[in-house]
């Protein structure tokens, strides 16, 4: 493994924490892992886009909050009131640093559809 990169398994962990201490779904249950399968789902998805490669911010941005909108549908299907913006984007700088990257400003997010 790269000396640059941070373990899977540790960027799994550090996403799990983003979305527990966010609580988009507002679960009452007090379980620190209640969001590891969505997180999951959602670093598989940064690294089937190779977020760490893309160049242009607007579009990073817009193909992270787009998964992380579809992560949460597949997940939780009703997710009126939750905003996928701030979350991906603090996703997006968790991922950027397990890169050895600077977390970077983000552009600002239009609606965006991935896939439907």
């Amino acid at each position: 493994m790269d000396a640059e990169h941070k373990p899977k398994h540790k960027v799994l962990q550090d996403f799990t924490s983003v979305l527990s201490k966010r609580k988009p779904m507002q679960l009452s249950r007090e379980n620190p892992l209640e969001y590891e399968s969505e997180a999951l789902s959602i670093l598989s998805r940064f690294n089937e886009s190779a977020l760490q490669l893309a160049g242009e911010e607007a579009v990073v941005a817009q193909v992270a909050t787009g998964i992380v909108k579809q992560a949460l549908e597949f997940w939780f299907d009703d997710i009126s009131g939750v905003d996928p913006e701030p979350i991906a984007r603090d996703l997006l700088a968790v991922y950027r640093i397990s890169y050895g990257q600077e977390p970077e400003e983000q552009a600002e997010v239009s609606s965006v559809t991935i896939g439907g």
